[in-house]
């Protein structure tokens, strides 16, 4: 399972580390960022996913044992280089996957009980037409009139 490394604001704005970064653009695609330049991602409408290197993750692992968590948790795989990182693209969309099936699931669960129109209103999102219940047909009995 894909476990992302939170973002720390201490790694933002003006700061003399070179931390890169996985960026998720409105679009879906992904790009590799630089993190010092975080909120002008964010003006953009783009998502920080995780730290994009290993470089990135140990530059980063002082701030993350000061929070308590352990690096190591965040790794991934390998690079190219064969050396420990948080960022796999197979890995993740594996994870995204799974998370928007499940997503999907509970989505499918409230329409179902409430109906579409409330659970818009409440979750203040367009429901997906594959989450609609399929609209049933009336059959008129055979020699009914038109």
């Amino acid at each position: 399972m894909f476990k992302c490394v939170p973002l720390n604001h201490a790694w933002t704005g003006s700061t003399k580390l070179d931390l890169h970064a996985i960026y998720k653009r409105p679009n879906g695609n992904l790009a590799a960022l630089p993190l010092r330049r975080h909120h002008q991602w964010m003006t953009k409408g783009m998502e920080y996913v995780t730290l994009a290197d290993a470089q990135s993750l140990s530059d980063a692992a002082p701030f993350l044992r000061s929070q308590g968590l352990n690096p190591q948790e965040f790794v991934c795989g390998l690079d190219g280089d064969g050396r420990p990182t948080p960022w796999i693209p197979a890995l993740y969309l594996e994870t995204q996957s799974v998370n928007r099936a499940d997503a999907d699931a509970e989505l499918k669960s409230l329409v179902a009980e409430h109906g579409v129109d409330v659970v818009e209103r409440i979750r203040g999102i367009k429901v997906p037409e594959h989450l609609k219940p399929e609209a049933k047909s009336v059959r008129k009995p055979a020699g009914a009139a038109a």
